[in-house]
Parts: C-alpha cells; structure tokens; sequence
C-alpha cells in the first residue's frame, strides 16, 4: 500500500472545517438552536474524586461497592465497572444504590465542574438532557434558574413532568422555561420506588419507552426541531446510540452543524463511529472539557462583537440592572431577530461624561423606551438611598423626553421572572411615568404577543 504523503493544505482545510464548524455553532448557540445533552463524564470536578475522574457514574457505582463490601455483601476483591454488571451478580442491587445514595453520598453543587457550570451559565441552552440518575446537573441547574427549572422524568408519570404541551412545542427560546429531562430515570432517594436504568432489563425498557408509541412525544418532536450538543456521552454505549436514535429515527434527520463530542479514543467502536459521524458532516470534538472551555472563550469574544453590530439607532432602548443582562441579552436577541432596531448595552462600564453622552443620545432617539423590572429592580425600588444608573440616568432621561414631547415616546415596562407586580411597596417607589401604563408580564404571556404589540404600534405610531 503506497505511503500517505502528508500536504500542508491538508492541516489548512481542516483548520478553515473547523473554524467554519465555530462560526456556525457559536451564534447558533446564541439563537437558543441547540439542545444539550449531558452524559455522565464531564459532570463532576476531576480534583474532586481523582479515582472517579470527574464521571459521576463511575463514583456511584465505587461509592456502592465500597458499602457492599463494608456489608461484606461482596469480597473484598470484587471488582465491577457497571451497574448492570452488578445486578447481574447480586440481587436487590436498586435497592442498594437508593441506600447508598441517601446514607452515603452528599451531592453538592460545588463538586460539578467547572466548565458544565459555566457552560450552563450562558443559558444558551433552556433544554437540557441528562443521561445520568445522579442530582449533579440538577444542582446546577437549580442554582442558575432557582424555582424557574422544570424537571421531567422518562418514568414519570403520564403528564407535565413527562412529556412537552402544545405550548411547549411553539414556544420561543425566550418563552421557553428552563428544563432539565432525566432521559434513563432519576434516582430519587425520597422516593424509593421511582425508577431509574441500572439492571440490562432496565435498559431494554428505557430503550422501548423511548421508541415505543408510548414516548414523550410533544418532546421528541421539539428536539427533532433543535440540534444536538452531546457532551461526555460514550457513543460506544449502545444505550446511548438507540436513544440517539430515538430523537432522530433517521440521519436524513441529524441537522446540519450538529456536534457529538466523544472522550472514549481507546475504543476501536467509538472511533468507527466518530468517523461515520464525520462523513455525514456531524462534527466530534475528542476532548468534551477542551470543547467547553475553547466554547466558552469563543463566546466571550463573539457575543459582545455581535452585539455591537446588531445594535441599532431608532428604535427601541432596553434599560435593564445589569444582574438581568443574561435575560435581557436573550431577548435583545429575539427582536433583532424580527427586524427590530433595537440599542442594548451589555458592556459593565463605569458612567462617564462619554458614556452618560452615548446613552443619551440612544435615548432622546429611541421610539420605545422598555425598562426591563426584575427581582433586581423590586429590590432596588425599596431602597431610597441606592442610586443605580439604570434609574438615575436611563430612567430619567426617558420621563424628560415624555414631558417634552409624549409622543415622541412609548414607555412599555417589561416583567421578566421573580418580579411581582402587584407589589404595592415597589409601586410607591416607581416613577409614574412607568406605572402608569400596564406592564408586559413575560411569565404569562408568550414573547409572541409582547413583539405583536411593538410592530402595531410601530405601524401606528411612528
């Protein structure tokens, strides 16, 4: 066989592939296109448990074991990398692992790592799957989204923890609220007859939940609307090969800029896959931690040059506390998107006599002036003496255009999670020129009807 001669251009293509595969799944990321898949590899901190390597399954299945042989259930020498191997050897293993979990085990947000923390952060991704049974991700996710976060189950019952509504499936990125799916179950130690994937006849009927007619249907649908980010998944894993397969059914449906990231390089299967993956243009990453952390460092670059670019004159102004920018960057996003123009300013900057100008200007400008009120800002309100830019300038400047000229101006006051606007002491310390016109609350109508209001009125008005 004639040796492969090594070309320069070759290491140039694929750079350009894979800069091309970045500048595609970056804004998309942004847009809130992608769902993300979590497997168990990348869950936990590698200083945390060194033996377990940063995989939350392999420290449960030690952490079972090790309580076995204490039992002296097991020899001492026993040795297993499965659970299923486990329950195949001894019985009332469930039972086991639940004791395990509750007696055993303390699981502590600050164990996840530091990437998947950061990662979810971003809130790029209001969807999120696992594949683990473990409270890890959850964790993480509570910290992030507190109450907001949904958790469904694939054993849960019929209903809202089990499969999408109608609302659901057309619900926007920014409507959608955030939610965590437990794709093999979720060990629930307060509940000891919930089920969760441990023995292979659990598997096989995990598998045939997902594929069968009874499978969360609303929720297949609205992934097979998305891309798939799977980060720290085996692709060796049959289990996790079928379940793909369950919310795609066909490759003619895996979606251009799709990403499967891999750890599992040892195995002669999994690279095998990872270049059948490639072939059909689905790009695998080989190191999940490395693809979070160049992710995160793309985004920190790209977010505030698109930002910059896509931020208008004319239009509308978002006053904001900058504690909110995530949210409000996600919505400044969603009306670009419908052809708004639209001024927000994510930058964290001291005021200055140029910055005080610019904001000013954007103002006395703007047709729709939109303070965005949040927990935040009702916090805010209550106390006389905090002096805030968001009010003592933006604010200000807004009630001074109105009184000079009312219609040159719209004041449309936007409610976004946490604030309560029946709340009779913040009331007392808003301006009149924002309470008096009745506010857009985000937690009970859909974006949808929020950006019918403005172009109406933009028709009308201006």
């Amino acid at each position: 066989m004639a040796k492969k001669i090594y070309k320069p251009q070759d290491a140039v293509e694929r750079s350009n592939t894979e800069n091309s595969q970045w500048n595609t799944l970056i804004p998309d990321m942004i847009e809130g296109k992608y769902v993300l898949v979590i497997g168990s590899e990348i869950v936990l901190s590698k200083n945390f448990n060194k033996e377990c390597n940063g995989d939350s399954y392999k420290l449960i299945v030690s952490a079972v074991i090790e309580r076995l042989k204490e039992l002296k259930l097991i020899a001492p020498q026993y040795e297993v990398e499965t659970l299923s191997q486990l329950a195949h050897d001894l019985a009332n293993v469930e039972q086991h692992i639940r004791k395990t979990m509750k007696e055993n085990l303390e699981f502590e947000v600050s164990e996840v790592s530091s990437e998947l923390r950061a990662l979810l952060k971003t809130k790029c991704f209001k969807v999120v799957l696992t594949t683990t049974f473990d409270p890890y991700v959850e964790l993480a996710m509570r910290e992030i989204w507190g109450d907001e976060l949904r958790v469904m189950d694939i054993y849960a019952e019929r209903g809202p923890q089990f499969d999408f509504s109608i609302k659901d499936l057309g619900a926007s990125h920014f409507d959608m609220p955030p939610t965590l799916y437990y794709v093999f179950g979720k060990a629930d130690e307060e509940n000891p007859r919930k089920k969760f994937v441990v023995t292979e006849n659990d598997e096989m009927e995990v598998i045939a939940k997902w594929l069968g007619a009874g499978a969360p249907q609303h929720f297949t649908n609205y992934i097979q609307q998305k891309r798939i980010l799977a980060l720290g998944c085996k692709y060796d894993d049959w289990l996790f090969r079928f379940f793909w397969y369950s919310l795609r059914r066909s490759i003619n449906d895996l979606k251009n800029g799709e990403v499967a990231i891999s750890l599992n390089e040892a195995s002669e299967t999994d690279v095998k896959l990872q270049n059948y993956l490639k072939r059909e243009q689905i790009y695998v990453h080989p190191n999940a931690r490395k693809f979070i952390t160049e992710t995160l460092s793309r985004l920190e670059l790209y977010e505030p040059e698109l930002i910059q670019r896509q931020r208008k004159l004319g239009g509308i102004f978002l006053s904001y506390a900058h504690e909110d920018v995530d949210v409000v960057k996600n919505l400044f996003f969603r009306l670009c998107s419908e052809g708004f123009k639209v001024w927000f300013d994510e930058r964290n900057l001291k005021p200055s006599n140029e910055y005080d100008k610019e904001i000013k200007e954007a103002i006395n400008q703007c047709k729709i002036f939109i303070p965005v009120l949040s927990p935040t800002v009702q916090s805010d309100s209550r106390d006389k003496n905090l002096s805030r830019y968001y009010r003592k300038v933006e604010w200000k400047i807004a009630q001074q255009k109105q009184n000079i000229k009312p219609d040159s101006i719209r004041i449309m006051p936007f409610c976004i999670s946490g604030y309560n606007v029946r709340d009779e002491r913040t009331l007392l310390e808003t301006p009149d020129f924002i309470k008096k016109v009745t506010a857009f609350n985000s937690m009970d109508e859909p974006l949808d009807s929020f950006i019918a209001n403005l172009t109406n009125l933009l028709k009308e008005k201006y």
